[in-house]
């Protein structure tokens, strides 16, 4: 197999758009194991409560994200455009982000460390972690508790290893 940047962002960018899909998967089935074990226990759902907020606060950012980049552009949208906006930001983002490193894996082997866990971790941390809080979009990583610090770097995991086995069946 010879080194391809085009072939390796795009073997990249199907491996980011189903890592995306099946991090969503990862953190509904998470959402509902979680409420599960509270059920059980009874004692409320404080856990559940704190997945939600987090999720609801990427879902918020990806809502401000497209709107910002639709009126830098002059791009007008309806009340369903922007109804289903967050999940098109979400993708495109995590598309593009598979992307990009399906390009740099093609040429540094090293970006695919832990089988794209690694590259799933320092996304999480780069995003999640300092962009967006930095830009007022999520709540500050000290005012977060450790069960979603554990869970948003679990589904970045999950999506890191998802668009590593992808890439690497395309590119084989």
């Amino acid at each position: 197999m010879g080194r391809s940047a085009w072939k390796g962002f795009a073997a990249g960018a199907i491996g980011g758009a189903l890592g995306t899909l099946v991090l969503n998967v990862f953190q509904k089935g998470s959402l509902a194991g979680t409420r599960s074990i509270e059920d059980t226990l009874e004692n409320g759902h404080t856990y559940t409560q704190q997945q939600e907020a987090l999720l609801q606060g990427f879902s918020k950012a990806h809502l401000q994200t497209g709107l910002a980049v639709a009126g830098a552009v002059g791009v007008q949208l309806s009340s369903a455009q922007k109804e289903n906006l967050a999940p098109v930001v979400e993708y495109a983002f995590g598309i593009l982000c598979g992307g990009v490193y399906g390009l740099v894996a093609e040429y540094l082997p090293a970006a695919t460390a832990g089988f794209g866990t690694t590259y799933g971790a320092v996304l999480f941390t780069g995003a999640s972690e300092v962009v967006l809080p930095a830009l007022g979009m999520v709540d500050m990583p000290l005012d977060r508790t450790p069960i979603q610090h554990l869970g948003g770097l679990s589904g970045n995991v999950v999506y890191g290893a998802v668009t590593e086995g992808v890439r690497r069946l395309l590119r084989a």
